[in-house]
This record gives structure tokens, sequence and C-alpha cells, in this order.
């Protein structure tokens, strides 16, 4: 799409967080970029991811996720724990979709955030701490799923292909 929203993205204190959201248009419609990365801006529609990007802070990337074994006495220092990084990502202004949600999938932590950026949230979003879960769905009525309804994966997973119909 040629309409993006460009969000600051800021790690401190072991979270990533949005510091400041703003639109542009492009002369012509760009590709998102597919790379991978800990961290991901996902665009939904209920329960469907309609688009995703990931990407990684400066110097974050290498680190080792909390909760695991201790590192040795004369290992490299961490930088996650008082590292202050920045990046910008760039996310189709997708008019079909609406959550948008902010992943790191090393720790499985997800927040939501509003979406279309400019708008304000209706209600409290989830804290950055929250553990990982399939986004619930944008309507309060919604069915219940049945069996053969498809599953939101979880971050990091892809999703299964729908089977065929009998």
């Amino acid at each position: 799409m040629a309409e993006q929203w460009r969000f600051q993205l800021l790690f401190q204190n072991g979270a990533a967080h949005v510091e400041h959201v703003e639109q542009q248009t492009l002369a012509k419609p760009v590709p998102t970029p597919r790379r991978m990365g800990r961290f991901a801006l996902e665009l939904w529609i209920g329960r469907e991811l309609i688009d995703r990007v990931r990407f990684d802070f400066p110097l974050i990337a290498a680190e080792e996720t909390p909760g695991v074994t201790r590192r040795p006495l004369h290992d490299n220092p961490s930088m996650a724990a008082n590292a202050l990084a920045r990046v910008v990502v760039s996310l189709p202004a997708s008019p079909r979709a609406t959550r948008l949600m902010l992943v790191d999938r090393a720790s499985n932590k997800v927040q939501e955030l509003p979406w279309p950026p400019d708008q304000t949230p209706s209600a409290p979003t989830p804290s950055a701490g929250s553990a990982l879960q399939t986004p619930p769905s944008s309507s309060a009525t919604a069915p219940t799923p049945s069996a053969s309804a498809p599953v939101a994966p979880k971050a990091g997973q892809i999703a299964p292909k729908p089977k065929p119909a009998k």
C-alpha cells in the first residue's frame, strides 16, 4: 500500500513501547518487508492475521531470553537490562484491519495497540507484561468457534492450512 504508518518504537527496561506514530503516503505502493525478528507488529481482522512486520532493536537480538540458566562469570555483558534502543517500523495502513498487536516473540508478551493509530483506545489495553494469548474476537457477540473454524496461530507459528469441504 502507498499509505503507511511509521512507528517509532523504544526498547527500555526490557520491554518495547510505542514512542511516536505518524502517517505517511508514498509515491507508489510498496510491499511489506519479510524478515525475521524477535518483535513483530501484527494486523488482525477478528481471528485472522492479515499482515506481520518483524523487526529487532539494535544490540538486543543476540540477548538470551529471561528465565534461562545463569551465564558464566566471565561472559560478555548483557545489553538488554539497561539498553535504550529505538527503531522505526513502517506498517501498511490497511483499511481491513481491526486490531494491532505488538508482539515480543522471545518472552511471549503481547500488547494490543489502537488501530488505526490516530484513534484513541476505547478500553484499556493489556500491559506489555501480559501473557501471549490468541487475540480476542473483535465482536463481543461472535459465535463460539466450531472444530472446523480457523484458529489464530500463536506468535512464531504458521497458520494451519484449511481442510477441504466434504
